[in-house]
């Protein structure tokens, strides 16, 4: 999700004559069409998904943060804020509001964020990442897609790593998509996982009906989900036989103890099939070579 709150900041001469306009009755079909074209234009502008809507607030900027917060966040999730000014403070203020657990950037008034200050929360467990990306009350615009090509070195191992797979006929955007949809109990519902996003999967997953054998089959299903992903991706599965023989550890901060490991303790459960998975590739690609020299 993207938030757009506007200012403070200056109008242009072009801008305010727009303001002078009469603006149409919203009950009519010219304020409709109006607003369609804003939603499309904004769409294509943040090149969102073909299903993504446009939300306008008829409210300040700091309804909008608010609002962004509301919805999207819950206190099952850990956020990691840029706090850089005034509306940096905002969104540390709206999270300890609504006891949503946080850590702050504290970035000095007028500095830029670094990507060497990134790397220290790398692999710390966070759900969401909150960001202005125009600091407004100190006039630091951040560099975003500095922000947006930040990956943890092992990201690529997280069931919420972006990753398009095929598992039972229908295809995922990623491995949890993937993962929650198998609890499901009839085909349609399991369809409507397909396009979802990882953390919105992970959540819908808790809401669903479970098919009756679902604690016996999950760890199953899990490994048959993430061997899908790493064998249908050339990319992810060489990254995965470069870690060689480490262990590998599902390390989280809400407290799973059974998919991976909460300060050294937990089954690691994942990390377990990581290897698994690792294994069994490895043996794919031998049989594969020696065939190849039959």
């Amino acid at each position: 999700m993207i938030n757009f709150t506007v200012g403070p900041v200056q109008s242009s001469e072009e801008v305010r004559k727009i303001g002078y306009e009469q603006v149409p009755y919203f009950r009519t079909s010219e304020f409709s069409d109006i607003m369609f074209e804003n939603e499309r234009l904004m769409l294509k502008f943040v090149k969102a998904d073909d299903d993504a809507r446009t939300v306008f607030i008829t409210g300040s900027g700091t309804a909008s943060m608010e609002a962004v917060i509301m919805n999207t966040l819950t206190v099952e999730d850990k956020v990691l804020i840029v706090n850089g000014g005034s509306f940096g403070q905002r969104f540390v203020d709206l999270c300890e509001m609504y006891e949503i657990p946080y850590s702050q950037i504290k970035l000095e008034t007028g500095k830029a964020l670094q990507k060497d200050t990134l790397e220290l929360y790398n692999g710390k467990g966070y759900s969401a990442f909150v960001v202005n990306v125009h600091e407004t009350s100190t006039g630091v615009h951040y560099d975003m897609k500095m922000i947006s090509d930040f990956r943890g070195e092992y990201a690529f191992l997280s069931n919420f790593a972006d990753c398009p797979l095929y598992y039972k006929g229908l295809k995922f955007a990623n491995a949890e998509a993937a993962f929650q949809a198998q609890k499901a109990t009839d085909l349609q519902t399991k369809e409507s996982f397909c396009s979802m996003r990882a953390i919105v999967a992970k959540k819908t997953g808790k809401k669903i009906e479970l098919i009756s054998d679902w604690e016996k089959v999950k760890l199953s299903v899990m490994f048959e989900v993430v061997f899908a992903k790493f064998s249908q991706n050339e990319e992810l599965k060489q990254k995965l036989l470069a870690t060689g023989n480490e262990e590998l550890v599902e390390g989280n901060n809400w407290g799973d103890t059974f998919w991976g490991m909460v300060n050294e303790v937990g089954e690691n459960h994942l990390g377990k099939i990581l290897v698994k998975v690792r294994t069994a590739l490895r043996i794919t690609e031998l049989l594969a070579t020696d065939l190849r020299k039959m």
